[in-house]
């Protein structure tokens, strides 16, 4: 029987390990990881990057605002048109596609016709990525700047990258550390395959339970935390040399509403602001963020309607963004294409507006060359002065320098020793384990005894029907596998007396009637939910059938723990469950750690970084008991079991 190590001497267990796989690799140094809080500045490869040690707003600044050498040779030779080309940044997919394909074929025109200034790549594979951003850049006559969100690693974006936990499970371990060492390692990662801005960090404060849209891709609830998480997340883009992005300026948090599908309203004054939604802000501005995503929130308390979102804003972006917090870097409107704007403006006044407002960068234009002939109408009509274009430009172009894309346009990492290697794997798991969050646990339920003969009911909660998750696992060749199915996996590794059942939109009486049935017979009952917030959902709210089947298992007369691969508040929904832990994502690390965690050998210390009304406060979070019994190893459980059935015959 394995014995609980100490987390003490797990930590310095963990740390020989990673430094062990670090010095493996092919392609880099050993890297000395920082020791303190937020480095300042760590050790680095030989090939530092070039955004390595940006930490102050005043290097930003002279960074992104060149006016000699190849920046200023570029844009002295640019038509107007071409200029305003620079500042879209239409979409595209990874995946595989022929020349002849209708999207490759679009996007090919946006670069040989217009000149765009960049690409924004959503789902694909690793190497369709990579191939896909030397095609188009092979053809582009200005280096093109290309981005991505990846929020919570490569993986977010892009299948069998590294998969991190979400932010707000960063926020659950307090340690920006972790922050930094995760950016860092999603930019080396992105770096490899042609990525150069990340669309992050996210740097809302969540302090509205209800919101569907930031909820667990925030770093919590405290101002304060997500400033110092975010800087240090910013700090690791920068020397894993990549873009940050800070969003949703000015606070998406405070909202029960999607963007994506509607106009939210935060309907608070400048002293408030200075207080919650504008302080974390300020902090990354401060400390070298390269760039800020506008939020397509509507604030009256700072403009006076209740009709114009923030993006289209010149009070926010002009007055506040660039006036009073005195940022000099890039910024980046929200998607052009999501309802927050398309709802009151037409999309070529949306884009005219987002410039005339200060953006220097827009995202996702639903038709590029409208956004670009409207643009370039207001200019020559006086609504926007050309200086004020050049001077975003000028950022742009300053930003490709940065990058040393005036120098180099290919594509020639190393892919396969950097994306998705097991030193960044290792980190992923590492931060799994401590962000587990314990929230209630009456009667000690967790952990569960590997030898208690108990029959076990697992119920798989989902908020879609059929709903499938992505596969990044490298020892897999399938993409995608039904929700909950590698929980399911692992938990029976340890636990055989396990019957698996699916509760989900779909489930009809018949369904709920036997799981029912089958409640009735366990001893005890575990839930895994896979709730969570989602772009364009619009909600969190679970579906009637699966509320209903919900009431009537917490009315039985036995043990029910539950555990959140998503969204943190949804104990509210299960008030009466003996035992709740919060894991924040359903990402592989976080299931195989959280089933570590249910048998007893991962000891949960993630405290949580929100509060949830009427059930738990920031800080909350519970241990196990040390005196008791550890977990025991899957062969043993399979002959405690066969043991048992022998003992019935």
């Amino acid at each position: 029987m394995l014995q609980r190590i100490s987390l003490k001497l797990l930590a310095v267990v963990f740390s020989v390990i990673l430094l062990g796989i670090s010095s493996c690799a092919p392609t880099e140094e050993v890297v000395d990881e920082p020791e303190q809080p937020v480095p300042e500045k760590p050790d680095l490869p030989v090939d530092e990057p070039a955004l390595s040690g940006i930490t102050s707003g005043d290097e930003v600044s002279d960074i992104l605002n060149q006016t000699e050498g190849w920046v200023e040779e570029t844009l002295s030779r640019l038509s107007l048109e071409e200029k305003v080309a620079q500042m879209m940044v239409p979409r595209i997919n990874a995946h595989y596609m022929s020349r002849d394909a209708g999207q490759y074929e679009q996007m090919m025109h946006y670069i040989e016709e217009y000149g765009i200034g960049g690409i924004t790549f959503f789902s694909g594979d690793v190497h369709e990525l990579a191939t896909l951003i030397q095609d188009f850049q092979e053809v582009s006559d200005i280096p093109l700047l290309i981005s991505s969100d990846f929020e919570r690693g490569v993986s977010m974006r892009i299948r069998r990258a590294t998969m991190f936990p979400v932010a707000m499970a960063i926020g659950a371990t307090g340690d920006p550390t972790l922050a930094y060492r995760m950016a860092r390692a999603t930019a080396r990662e992105g770096r490899a395959l042609g990525v150069h801005q990340n669309f992050a960090p996210v740097v809302d404060v969540n302090n509205n339970p209800d919101n569907p849209v930031i909820n667990v891709r925030s770093f919590g609830e405290d101002p304060e935390l997500v400033g110092e998480l975010a800087r240090a997340y910013t700090l690791g883009l920068h020397d894993g040399g990549m873009i940050s992005t800070g969003k949703h300026f000015p606070g998406h948090g405070d909202t029960d509403l999607d963007s994506h599908v509607t106009l939210p309203v935060i309907d608070y004054g400048r002293d408030r602001l200075e207080k919650v939604e504008l302080k974390p802000f300020r902090n990354i501005i401060e400390h070298g963020v390269m760039s800020i995503m506008t939020a397509h929130i509507a604030m009256p308390g700072l403009t006076g309607s209740e009709e114009l979102p923030a993006t289209l804003s010149r009070e926010i972006l002009k007055d506040l963004l660039r006036g009073d917090l005195n940022f000099e870097g890039l910024i980046v409107t929200d998607a052009m294409d999501m309802y927050g704007i398309e709802l009151n403006y037409s999309r070529d006044e949306a884009a005219v507006k987002a410039v005339r407002a200060g953006a220097d960068i827009v995202l996702l234009p639903p038709e590029p060359a409208t956004a670009i002939d409207a643009v370039v109408a207001a200019v020559r009509l006086g609504e926007i002065e050309e200086g004020q274009i050049d001077r975003s430009v000028r950022r742009i172009l300053s930003a490709k320098k940065l990058m040393g894309l005036h120098e180099d346009q290919e594509v020639n990492e190393p892919i396969r020793d950097i994306v998705g290697n097991k030193y960044h794997q290792e980190l992923s798991r590492d931060i799994a384990r401590r962000a587990v969050t314990l929230v209630r646990n009456e009667d000690e339920l967790f952990p569960l005894d590997t030898r208690d003969p108990a029959d076990i009911l697992l119920v798989t909660i989902a908020d879609r029907e059929h709903q499938r998750m992505m596969v990044h696992r490298h020892d897999s060749p399938a993409t995608t596998e039904p929700v909950g199915q590698y929980f399911n996996q692992l938990f029976r590794d340890y636990f055989p007396r396990t019957e698996t059942v699916l509760l989900d939109p779909r489930s009809n009486k018949q369904e709920v009637d036997s799981l029912l049935a089958k409640a009735e017979e366990a001893d005890k009952i575990i839930a895994h939910s896979y709730v969570t917030a989602r772009s364009g959902e619009g909600d969190l709210e679970l579906e009637e059938p699966v509320e209903n089947a919900l009431k009537k298992l917490m009315e039985l007369d036995k043990p029910m723990g539950v555990v959140s691969f998503g969204d943190p508040y949804f104990i509210r929904g299960v008030p009466e469950v003996d035992a709740y832990l919060s894991a924040w994502a359903a990402n592989e690390a976080t299931i195989e750690a959280v089933v570590e965690t249910l048998r007893g050998e991962n000891n949960p210390t993630g405290r949580l970084p929100v509060n949830i009304p009427d059930f738990a406060e920031i800080g909350d979070g519970l241990g196990y008991d040390p005196e008791k019994e550890d977990e025991v190893l899957p062969d043993e459980v399979q002959e405690q079991d066969e043991d048992q059935q022998e003992d019935q015959q």
